[in-house]
């Protein structure tokens, strides 16, 4: 059986949200998705952005650090 996968659209603000709501989760149960939001979002916009200084960022750590 195969893992399926969704695919959502939400703004860069919302992004940060998620991840500040993940943040405040215990570290164990949610470190991979937020990994794994990081990773997808960093491919998309470095695709979009072609100089790194016009490139949005995500909140850095778990829980904005």
């Amino acid at each position: 059986m195969s893992i399926k996968t969704i695919t959502l659209q939400v703004t860069i603000d919302q992004t940060n949200l998620i991840l500040e709501a993940l943040g405040q989760q215990p570290f164990v149960k949610v470190y991979e998705l937020i990994a794994s939001i990081q990773a997808q979002a960093k491919r998309q916009l470095d695709d979009e952005a072609p100089q790194p200084a016009a490139t949005p960022t995500l909140l850095g750590g778990v829980g904005g650090e």
